[in-house]
């Protein structure tokens, strides 16, 4: 399980004249990571800085400063994004200088607060491998199994609905013993189970 950005996004701030510009991106490696990076400079060859920060599911991190003083610009995005426990996601800030200098501070609050901007535009979603369940159980079975999953907050993908009663349910890899021994004791192991495939699934937060 981890967290991640549902899409890339775009947010601008203003401080003090200067245009920070922050885009964020679902990336899987580094090699997209790059070429992503890449683009925002080319798309952006005028621009003062081009600072970034990011991190993969595997635990790689990677920020750089672009050139601001050292601390100021990757870190604190990079910090943004480590404190939301997001991964497999870049955050590129673009910075259009407005002709004040901000300071240490300033640099370090304007960097993080476009972050934040764009995190919140991308939207947080929670990556969650599930295995899928199907149980099989007769028409008159089915009403205390429904009861069952819901008021225990089991996720059903899907009810079908032939000469017995299919119904699928969402289960988070770690929990399939726990569901199965949960559910043939307070079905006195009338209930078919069968285990189906293993799948990555986005959940809201």
């Amino acid at each position: 399980m981890f967290i991640t950005i549902k899409d890339n996004a775009v947010a601008e701030i203003i401080e003090k004249k200067s245009r920070f510009i922050g885009q964020a991106f679902i990336i899987q490696n580094e090699e997209q990571a790059e070429d992503y990076i890449l683009k925002v400079r080319k798309e952006h060859y005028k621009a003062t800085h081009n600072c970034y920060a990011y991190q993969l599911d595997e635990n790689i991190q990677k920020f750089s400063d672009d050139g601001e003083p050292s601390g100021t610009a990757g870190r604190p995005i990079f910090d943004v994004i480590k404190g939301k426990e997001i991964k497999n996601a870049l955050v590129v800030v673009t910075r259009y200088f407005g002709g004040t200098l901000l300071g240490t501070g300033g640099l370090v609050r304007a960097y993080s607060r476009a972050t934040k901007e764009v995190i919140e535009q991308a939207e947080l979603i929670r990556m969650v491998t599930i295995k899928l369940i199907k149980l099989v159980c007769s028409y008159n079975e089915f009403g205390k199994l429904e009861y069952l999953l819901k008021s225990n907050n089991y996720i059903i993908r899907e009810t079908l609905f032939t000469n017995e009663v299919n119904v699928f349910v969402e289960v988070t890899v770690e929990n399939v013993e726990h569901f199965k021994k949960f559910l043939i004791d307070k079905t006195n192991n009338s209930i078919k189970i069968i285990e189906k495939n293993i799948e990555l699934i986005a959940q809201n937060i």
